[in-house]
């Protein structure tokens, strides 16, 4: 890893971490790929690493490996530690980490674009969104995934359970009034404030909002 000033607190309840798990386990039974698991896991709940503030990118350059590398040891994390979350735990995560995509100039007509830089919440998203009838276009971009407008808004309470309901509501109040329903919503999480319908109320409360971000901006204003 890197060089960096360690924090003691972090670093003993690595240790202690380190300890616990490998003391289960009969000496020398862990195999590497368990073992890296184990080290990785312990640096994550420990603090030492934070998976939501730093990039793919910035995680391989403090582990000193390659970007696949990075994002196969935040997958195998993250599938361990989701198959112990509650479900609407898992929800709200998704909420979180789904961003509307409202800078595009070209964007088409009628659709949703979604951007998820992690690899495992991404595959997360998509299946539920299939699972819901909701079908994905990610064919230019990996992290991003391009998604039917009417389709997403009235999938979103099975995506992201109460936020995802309160966006479902507004998005159909905005299509009743034969609004387009995304810069409505951008509206009106911006407070009503905005001339514009999109742009200036992107602004407002910056650009790409998470799901959770937008949905909250609008309970604000109810």
């Amino acid at each position: 890893m890197s060089q960096k000033t360690p924090d003691l607190k972090k670093t003993t309840e690595f240790g202690r971490g380190v300890y616990n798990q490998i003391w289960q386990a009969p000496f020398g039974s862990l195999p590497k790929s368990e073992l890296e698991i184990l080290l990785f896991t312990e640096l994550v709940r420990s603090g030492i690493v934070d998976l939501d503030t730093v990039s793919n990118f910035d995680l391989a350059r403090e582990l000193r490996c390659s970007p696949t590398r990075a994002s196969n040891l935040v997958f195998s994390y993250r599938l361990r530690e989701a198959g112990e979350a509650e479900e609407y735990e898992v929800k709200q995560k998704l909420a979180e980490v789904t961003k509307i995509v409202t800078d595009l100039k070209n964007s088409r007509s009628g659709s949703v674009t979604l951007n998820v830089e992690d690899r495992f919440w991404q595959n997360e998203l998509i299946n539920r969104m299939k699972k819901s009838g909701v079908y994905t276009d990610s064919a230019f971009n990996r992290e991003r995934v391009v998604v039917d407008e009417k389709s997403f808004f009235n999938a979103c309470p099975d995506l992201f359970g109460d936020q995802g309901r309160r966006l479902k509501t507004e998005a159909n109040k905005a299509a009743r009034k034969k609004q387009e329903v995304l810069a409505s919503l951008l509206k009106k999480a911006a407070g009503g404030s905005a001339t514009k319908a999109g742009a200036s109320a992107v602004a407002a409360i910056g650009a790409n909002p998470s799901v959770a971000d937008l949905a909250q901006s609008i309970a604000s204003m109810l």
